[in-house]
C-alpha cells in the first residue's frame, strides 16, 4: 500500500529530521573542509601575512578592503579547495559532472553534446556537403583520390553503457541522412558505425569523447580495406602496454583540480608502440621525400593512436594535419591554404568528420570558405 505522507504528520516529522541530519552532516564537512584550508593558510603562509591582517581592523573601510583584497588574491588556493571539494562531492555522491558530461553506468561518462539539439540544423550539414563538394572538384581535376570518413558518436555505439541518458530521436538518422545525401552529391564517404560496433570489446574510451585503441585500430583497418591498401612492408608487432589515462571528459569536469580523495578512479587503458613505417626506397614518396597520403580532421586523428594504426595497416607515411577543437572545417581550410598543398600535390586526401559535428551550426568562416571554393568554378 501507497504511504501518503501528506496525511501522516509523524512521517513528516522523521522525513524533516532526516533531511536536516543530512543538510547539518553536509555543512560541517564544508566546515571541516574550511577550517583544514584556514589551516593550510597558517602553515603554508609567512607571518607578515598574520601580522598584515591583525592590523586590517585597525584601517579605514576602504584600506581594509583593499588589504583583504589582496591576501585574498595571494592566497586563492584555500578557496580553489573548498570550491574543488564541493564539486568532488557533487560528482562523487550525485554523479553531477556540470552541464556538458552526461553520467552513464560504471562510470561511464558522455559528451553532453550528443544529446543536445540546439542548434543544430539539416541545412548546416549540407552547406558542408558543398564544401566537400568544391573540394572534391578540385582534388579530382588534379588526379587525387578523396575519400571522407565518418566517426559516429561515442552515444551511438556505446548504448549499452548509457543506462538512461537518451539520445533525441531526431539524432537517430543524423548520420545516415548526412551520408546518404553526400552518395547523392558524388562523394565518397566510408562510416565507421559497423566496423565499431563490432569490435569485441569497447571502441571507446570510458571517461573521453574519442575512440580508444581498439576502436581506432578497427577504424584504420578498415579504412585501408576500402581504400586496397595493404601494406607490402614487413614490419615489427605492434607492442602493447596498459597505463593510467585521464579522459577529457574528466578535465571538463575539472577532476584534475580535485582533492585527490574525491577524484573518481583513473582509467586504466592499452597503449601501443607501432613501429615506424620506413620511408627510404618507396615510390609512396614525392621527390622532396614527403608523404603522398594527407589525414585531414579533428581530434578524432590525434586520438586512440588512429595514425600510427593507419600507417601500419597501409605500409605508407600518412601526413597528418588534423587539429584538436578544429571543427569541421579548420583542418581542412588551413592545409588546403597551406604552402605544402601548393608546393606539392598528394595522391590521396583522407578527410575524418565526426558525427556531432556534421549538424552543428554553420561558422562565418566556413561560409567565407564556401564562397571561396566555389567562386573557383
Amino acid at each position: 500500500m501507497d504511504v501518503n505522507l501528506k496525511s501522516n504528520p509523524e512521517n513528516i516529522r522523521i522525513s524533516q529530521r532526516w533531511l536536516r541530519r543530512c543538510a547539518g552532516a553536509f555543512f560541517a564537512l564544508l566546515a571541516l573542509v574550511l577550517l583544514i584550508n584556514v589551516a593550510s593558510f597558517g602553515l603554508n603562509n609567512s607571518d607578515d601575512d598574520w601580522v598584515v591582517l591583525s592590523s586590517a581592523a585597525k584601517q579605514s573601510p576602504r584600506e581594509f578592503s583593499h588589504t583583504i583584497t589582496g591576501l585574498a588574491q595571494k592566497n586563492m588556493h584555500v578557496w580553489r579547495d573548498v570550491a574543488g571539494t564541493v564539486r568532488g562531492l557533487r560528482m562523487r555522491y550525485s554523479s553531477n559532472y556540470g552541464p556538458n558530461i552526461k553520467p552513464g553506468c560504471d562510470g561511464w561518462l558522455f559528451l553532453g553534446d550528443e544529446f543536445d539539439e540546439r542548434g543544430k540544423d539539416v541545412a548546416n550539414g549540407l552547406l558542408r556537403i558543398d564544401i566537400l563538394k568544391a573540394v572534391a572538384q578540385e582534388l579530382k581535376q588534379k588526379q587525387v583520390r578523396f575519400q571522407i570518413v565518418v566517426v559516429p558518436d561515442k552515444s551511438r555505439i556505446e548504448q549499452q553503457h548509457l543506462c538512461g541518458q537518451k539520445r533525441p530521436d531526431s539524432f537517430l538518422l543524423r548520420k545516415d541522412r548526412w551520408i546518404s545525401a553526400a552518395h547523392q552529391a558524388g562523394l565518397s564517404v566510408l562510416d565507421f558505425s559497423e566496423v565499431l560496433a563490432k569490435t569485441p570489446q569497447d571502441s571507446f574510451y570510458q571517461t573521453d569523447s574519442h575512440w580508444n585503441e581498439i576502436g581506432a585500430a578497427s577504424a584504420a583497418n578498415e579504412l585501408a580495406r576500402v581504400l586496397n591498401l595493404k601494406s607490402t612492408v614487413q614490419l615489427p608487432s605492434v607492442a602493447t602496454v596498459h597505463q593510467e589515462r585521464l579522459g577529457d571528459l574528466l578535465k571538463i569536469a575539472g577532476v584534475n583540480e580535485l582533492p585527490r580523495f574525491l577524484r573518481p578512479a583513473t582509467e586504466i587503458v592499452q597503449f601501443s608502440q607501432i613501429p615506424p613505417v620506413p620511408s627510404a626506397g618507396s615510390d609512396l614518396f614525392d621527390a622532396a621525400g614527403l608523404p603522398d597520403t594527407v589525414l585531414i580532421g579533428t581530434s578524432f586523428s590525434l586520438r586512440g593512436n588512429f595514425l600510427g594504426f593507419l600507417e601500419y595497416a597501409t605500409g605508407r607515411q600518412i601526413a597528418n594535419v588534423a587539429v584538436d577543437g578544429g571543427d569541421f572545417d579548420q583542418s581542412g581550410r588551413q592545409y588546403f591554404m597551406s604552402q605544402a598543398w601548393h608546393e606539392q600535390t598528394p595522391k590521396i586526401v583522407i578527410w575524418e568528420v565526426p558525427e556531432r559535428m556534421l549538424e552543428i551550426p554553420f561558422k562565418a568562416r566556413e561560409q567565407a570558405w564556401l564562397q571561396t571554393l566555389t567562386s573557383r568554378k
